[in-house]
């Protein structure tokens, strides 16, 4: 009886080790895995052609290490979306093709065991460039010293800078010229200075 009850009792504990052994091994294989999200990633920043745009990772389990981006150009509705082939960086800065379209953000993260991916939602409707237009002039050129009537023209006034017109029209209702280091009227009709 003795013998029976050891080999008993051998055969108990050797099921029991190999059935610890056979849990540990699948514990181990139900650690690895690759990483998945479980919040997309956001893009903040104005939709306008010029202004940047930047990237949220979004929320993710199991650890990833690294994560990369990719840019999508899409239609009003978010979707027919094409890969922008400058735009695989975290902030992307919006270009004149992307007016009119929306944008969504791919983001890839990866860890040992492998990679995934998740995108955001769709932007507003990328707006064009607010002005295209050239600058205005807002107020009226001024003249600046002290104008000396010398005979029939002013002197002491600033000369014309090197490269611009030495042409002035003074609101007398005459053209001017810088001659000899004073503004002369021209006379009407003839182009040459009024001497």
């Amino acid at each position: 009886m003795t013998m029976k009850r050891t080999v008993a009792r051998l055969l108990a504990a050797s099921v029991a080790v190999t059935a610890a052994l056979a849990l540990a091994g699948t514990g181990r294989t139900a650690v690895a895995a690759a990483p998945v999200n479980t919040a997309p990633p956001t893009i903040s920043g104005t939709p306008t052609v010029g202004q940047t745009l930047t990237a949220s990772n979004g929320t993710w389990n199991n650890t990833p290490t690294s994560y990369a981006y990719q840019w999508l150009r899409c239609n009003g509705g978010g979707n027919n979306c094409a890969s922008v082939s400058n735009g695989t960086q975290q902030s992307y800065t919006l270009v004149g093709a992307d007016a009119g379209h929306t944008m969504r953000v791919r983001v890839t993260a990866t860890n040992a065991d492998g990679s995934a991916s998740a995108q955001s939602a769709q932007t507003n409707t990328v707006a064009p460039v607010t002005s295209t237009a050239a600058p205005k002039n807002t107020s009226a050129p001024t003249i600046t010293g002290t104008a000396l009537l010398h005979g029939r023209g002013w002197c002491n006034i600033t000369p014309p800078a090197a490269g611009a017109s030495s042409e002035l029209n003074f609101g007398i209702g005459a053209t001017v010229d810088w001659l000899g280091g004073c503004w002369v009227p021209r006379t009407v009709g003839t182009g040459v200075p009024g001497l």
